[in-house]
């Protein structure tokens, strides 16, 4: 195995087990802080690169099916490509694939994460950060969803008068994650309104996954501890049943 192969593997065994979701919620909060100084193009391309690493490292971790792991790979790149491109071409087509092929990569990476926070085993601090990473992506997927809203249906949101940037630039998508995470914790402070039917749409679909997604993410997690602590017990039993056998 070359110095790559090493270096991809210990990528992988670090960010995918259960210490890595810990730190991928942490670096999330980081990022979130840190977005207005980060509006340069190297320095997202950079975090575009380690989050294309993040979800074909954890398709590979997670299976060894051949189909799941060319669907993220061919994903991540197209995503990576047209997330370059649009930075270098100003086009309204490669913007909107941009947004399409960014909403697609960040399903999958959630994805790929829930199935890591509700593997089999004892429910660790370390998973339940793990799915409230999950829970913050989602909002950045539906950000790239109301950004594609926005570019081909014009006025589609109403913004205050002090928002006049046109989608594709830092200060718009920066106004719809906002809108984003108010909607789906349902706080609807109305400052950015959407007018169109499918902007509403989701609107509404985002609010519910707010709504239902910390409660079957607990219901889920509560399971799978009982279950953990039922087998314990159980093999507990066995184990003290055949020491009480032995002559």
């Amino acid at each position: 195995m070359g110095a790559s192969g090493k270096g991809l593997k210990r990528f992988t065994e670090f960010w995918w087990r259960d210490r890595g979701f810990s730190a991928l919620l942490l670096l999330l909060i980081l990022v979130f802080f840190l977005s207005p100084f980060l509006d340069t193009w190297l320095a997202k391309i950079f975090l575009s690169i380690f989050l294309v690493l993040l979800l074909i490292s954890g398709t590979a971790y997670t299976t060894t099916r051949r189909f799941p792991r060319l669907v993220s790979l061919v994903v991540a790149t197209v995503a990576l490509i047209f997330g370059v491109l649009r930075y270098f071409i100003e086009s309204r087509l490669i913007l909107g694939c941009s947004y399409i092929s960014t909403a697609v990569f960040f399903f999958l990476l959630i994805s790929v994460l829930l199935k890591q926070v509700f593997r089999d085993g004892p429910v660790t601090g370390h998973r339940i950060w793990g799915a409230i990473a999950a829970y913050l992506l989602i909002g950045v997927t539906w950000t790239f969803m109301y950004e594609l809203i926005a570019l081909f249906i014009p006025g589609a949101f109403s913004f205050p008068p002090s928002m006049t940037a046109p989608p594709g630039e830092p200060e718009h998508q920066s106004s719809l994650t906002y809108f984003s995470y108010v909607t789906m914790a349902t706080l609807g402070y109305g400052d950015i309104v959407p007018v169109h039917p499918a902007a509403r749409m989701l609107a509404i679909l985002e609010a519910l996954t707010g709504l239902l997604f910390p409660a079957a993410l607990l219901a889920r997690l509560v399971s799978l501890e009982i279950i953990y602590r039922n087998e314990r017990t159980d093999q507990d039993i066995r184990d003290e049943t055949g020491k009480g056998e032995d002559p």
